[in-house]
């Protein structure tokens, strides 16, 4: 018998990473909010005058300091779910016909089904990925003053 996720253990899953998201998105905006708000800081690296701030895209805020200091900033990808960041943030494409899934356990050989079960999985993670990181919209528009 194949050890192959099915709906019920990818639902656990994420209901799992929801929990533990919860917690990693309220200590993120402490430490957003403990960088972007100290403008003694703040003040401090604009003085510095870094050239390019580099950013793993999975730790929210890097960007945010980057536009508050008027510098390029830079994305260093490793990978998520689905290819999620690495296709909304850096505009990688993944087409899902014969690009398998991050964590789908597929391999570029893929029968019909395969396709079809990939294709769901980057729908459901992709759609998992925009519910648990939502939030962050308004605190990067509130944090940019839009």
């Amino acid at each position: 018998m194949e050890n192959r996720p099915s709906p019920s253990t990818i639902w656990r899953f994420y209901q799992e990473i929801a929990r533990v998201l919860k917690d990693f998105h309220i200590l993120s905006r402490e430490i957003c909010d403990g960088v972007l708000k100290n403008q003694n800081l703040m003040d401090k690296l604009k003085k510095s005058k870094f050239e390019v701030l580099i950013s793993d895209p999975v730790f929210p805020c890097g960007d945010i300091v980057a536009l508050k200091l008027g510098i390029p900033f830079m994305f260093s990808l490793r990978f998520s779910p689905a290819s999620t960041v690495e296709k909304h943030c850096g505009k990688v494409p993944f087409p899902p016909s014969y690009v398998p899934a991050i964590l789908s356990e597929l391999t570029d050989q893929m029968s019909f089904t395969d396709r079809v079960r990939n294709f769901i999985s980057y729908h459901l993670q992709d759609y998992m990925f925009d519910t648990l990181w939502k939030s962050w919209d308004s605190y990067y528009s509130e944090a940019l003053g839009m």
